[in-house]
C-alpha cells in the first residue's frame, strides 16, 4: 500500500527531474520587441472611428446588458422563492 510520505517523495523527486527551458536571451529579447510592435501597430490601428464603437460597446453598453440580465434573474429567483415560503406558510 502507498502511504502519503511516498507520494511526496515520488512527487518531489519527479519535481526536481524537471528542467527549465527559458530562452536565451537574444531570443528573449527579440521576442519581446516583436511582442511591442504587434502592440503599437494594433493601438496605431485601433485608433479610428471602428473603435470608438468598439470602446463604447465595451464598456457601456455590454456592463449594461449583462447587469440587467443579472437583475431580472435576481428578481425571478426571488419572486419564486416567495412563493415557494408563501405556498409552504399558507
Amino acid at each position: 500500500m502507498t502511504t502519503p510520505g511516498d507520494l511526496d517523495r515520488f512527487t518531489t523527486s519527479a519535481l526536481a527531474a524537471l528542467g527549465a527551458h527559458d530562452l536565451p536571451r537574444p531570443e528573449s529579447e527579440a521576442l519581446r520587441a516583436r511582442c511591442h510592435a504587434a502592440l503599437a501597430t494594433r493601438r496605431r490601428r485601433g485608433a479610428g472611428h471602428a473603435a470608438a464603437w468598439q470602446a463604447l460597446y465595451d464598456r457601456v453598453l455590454e456592463p449594461a446588458v449583462i447587469a440587467l440580465l443579472g437583475g431580472a434573474v435576481l428578481v425571478t429567483t426571488v419572486l419564486q422563492a416567495a412563493a415557494i415560503l408563501a405556498g409552504r406558510v399558507a
